[in-house]
């Protein structure tokens, strides 16, 4: 895949690991800063900078890899839908395993011509 395909459409997960790499640089910029001085108050703007600076990046950077999960499990969730709409049949368990789609007693859901998803006995 094309580098720059990729990160058009994962920006969000590439600028979560670039914060993060850049958060990681602050912190360790902040603690060796912080080791040279003996002083608290040499050591504050080490700390100001560095470390409140890399923990705010490491924030942002943790936000944006879950906002990008969460955006990959509501594509699911209307990818599924779009599926339950148009009547396709739907087999979610043949997706777990052979044992769940082998037990005769599980419930499968099956696409009703209304467009609704029906819960039935798999036979």
């Amino acid at each position: 895949m094309n580098l720059t395909r990729w990160l058009r459409y994962q920006w969000d997960r590439a600028l979560a690991v670039g914060l993060t790499l850049l958060g990681a640089v602050c912190l360790l910029l902040g603690y060796l800063g912080l080791s040279r001085h003996v002083y608290p108050a040499q050591q504050l703007p080490y700390i100001l900078s560095g470390g409140v600076v890399g923990l705010f990046l490491l924030g942002i950077a943790g936000t944006l890899w879950l906002s990008a999960d969460m955006q990959d499990e509501w594509r699911r969730l209307r990818d599924l839908e779009d599926a339950v709409r148009s009547g396709a049949s739907i087999d979610l368990l043949a997706s777990a395993g052979p044992d769940a789609a082998g037990d005769a007693a599980e419930p499968t859901p099956q696409a009703a011509s209304n467009g609704h998803l029906q819960v039935g006995r798999r036979s």
